[in-house]
């Protein structure tokens, strides 16, 4: 009879277990039609640095299982309001129905990071380890829908990931955490799998042609790209890709541009030394600067958009007000031309490359160097930091001679370090001449590359491997993401629009 008992106890449980089940993947689909999602991702002690990860991994599998998130312009206005982050996360009613009335969502995801670390098992093998609780919120009810926690990873079942350095242990922990919830929520591993891939389309020339751009960016909305033509910028949509508007830029040809984050201003510099800040999408000019400057190279805007800064051609970084163009201080940061400059995530210091064979890290306040990569190179031709800002990787060229059997090699190849550290993290090799830029996808996994032997290289960081390499009839100077990832613009004699997913 005990046997009887126990047997049915079991059955009844694993139904109920079933049924639990079957609700949380009717839910998913009930959170699709609630209209925009708003992903919210916080940390616990210890974690915080793999939050932007952890966020952008998330909104990857959500969009694949056919939830619409929200503009990230909406979701960052909400992570600025202090009073209204911290009533998402303790789930308060009256502040949903306002997030929804406000910002247009209609369903909040908030994550919690509860600990990610790893372990060094033997050499170059890293263990990684991540737990994640996740919940959806009707923001008009202010009914948790779901409330979920991955399950601990090591079990012959959930096998904890290994890896080659540490940070990729932890990455590969983080997505297989939020992959377990997920699938707890009903979302198929067909669909978590097909969030990861790549698989580069061509959707054909923008038009009119006759633009070898200098430098190409999307808009913050992902709608238009605009590239520097010489001395004007042309900006097309992506929809159909023809020609949007021409906003003339500064005197010279422009060497580089910039939106802001919001993307109500566009800022050029030339190689004349000028630098302009017009309004978007319009196009008016607001003000145009002499820089001081022989030559303008690169430009980047804070995330606060209220600060611009600028590389020039003699190895000094100038920092200027966005807003009135004043001129805030200068740093001589390089000895030779400063080709790449960008600022952290949190805009208090700001990274620059050089061709002085050098990345150095500076801070904002101080206007004093806190670190600086360098490595035996001969040639450091660009570089680029992830969304995050967590990652950097950069082109670089080594020549070896042998004057023995007369015979010059030459080694390309692309580096990804830890932009905190400065630690090696992987060298990645394809190139066969100079390569010309770099870029990442959003959520830290993908790079992108281009050159003088007239390939385009998509790079797996978690699986160290080159996955797709295009062949371009020209010498690609430049490439760009947008900021969904979903589309990649390329620029040789002309600019190419490909769908990456």
């Amino acid at each position: 009879m005990r046997k009887y008992l126990t047997c049915r106890k079991a059955l009844l449980v694993s139904l109920f277990m079933l049924v639990a089940h079957c609700a949380q993947a009717a839910s998913l689909q009930e959170m699709s039609d609630k209209g925009p999602a708003m992903v919210v991702f916080v940390s616990k002690k210890g974690a915080e640095d793999y939050t932007e990860y952890a966020e952008g991994v998330l909104k990857e599998r959500l969009k694949a299982g056919g939830i619409k998130i929200m503009n990230p312009e909406m979701t960052d206005k909400v992570k600025k309001d202090r009073l209204l982050l911290e009533a998402i996360k303790n789930s308060n009613a009256s502040v949903m129905a306002k997030i929804s009335t406000n910002y247009g969502a209609g369903i909040v995801f908030r994550g919690t990071l509860q600990a990610v670390s790893s372990l060094e098992k033997f050499a170059d093998s890293w263990e990684g380890q991540a737990s994640v609780s996740l919940s959806a919120i009707d923001t008009k009810t202010g009914e948790e829908l779901v409330a979920l926690a991955s399950d601990p990873l090591g079990s012959a079942e959930n096998p904890a990931p290994m890896e080659e350095t540490s940070l990729a242990s932890k990455q590969m922990a983080i997505m297989k955490a939020l992959d377990n919830v997920l699938q707890k929520m009903g979302v198929s591993s067909e669909i978590i799998s097909s969030a990861a891939s790549i698989s580069p389309r061509y959707q054909g020339d923008f038009a009119p042609a006759g633009c070898n751009a200098s430098s190409v960016v999307f808009t913050p909305d992902n709608a238009y790209v605009a590239a520097a033509c010489e001395d004007i910028v042309k900006i097309w949509a992506v929809a159909d890709k023809t020609l949007y508007k021409q906003i003339p830029g500064s005197r010279g040809d422009i060497t580089g541009l910039a939106f802001t984050r919001e993307g109500s201003q566009m800022v050029t510099i030339t190689r004349k030394g000028y630098m302009n800040v017009s309004g978007w999408p319009a196009g008016n000019k607001k003000w145009e600067i002499d820089s001081g400057s022989d030559r303008l190279l690169s430009v980047a805007i804070s995330p606060d958009s209220q600060m611009i800064a600028t590389g020039d051609d003699e190895g000094y970084i100038k920092l200027w007000d966005a807003v009135s163009g004043r001129k805030l201080g200068e740093i001589k940061a390089h000895n030779k031309k400063i080709h790449t400059i960008s600022f952290d995530a949190k805009g208090r210091n700001i990274i620059s490359a050089s061709d002085d064979l050098s990345i150095k890290f500076w801070d904002i306040n101080t206007k004093r160097e806190i670190r600086a990569f360098a490595e035996p190179m001969d040639k450091l031709t660009c570089a680029a930091l992830s969304f995050d800002k967590t990652l950097i990787a950069y082109g670089s060229k080594t020549i070896t001679i042998d004057l023995l059997r007369k015979r010059r090699t030459d080694k390309k190849y692309i580096r990804l370090r830890d932009a905190n550290s400065g630690r090696d993290i992987f060298t990645f090799e394809g190139h066969t001449k100079d390569i010309r830029a770099v870029a990442f996808l959003p959520g830290r996994r993908y790079i992108v590359s281009c050159g003088e032997d007239k390939t385009v290289k998509i790079w797996d960081v978690d699986k160290k491997s080159e996955i797709a390499s295009l062949d371009i009839n020209a010498v690609v100077s430049t490439v760009a993401v947008s900021n969904d990832g979903k589309w990649m613009v390329v620029g040789s004699d002309e600019l190419s629009l490909w769908k990456l997913k």
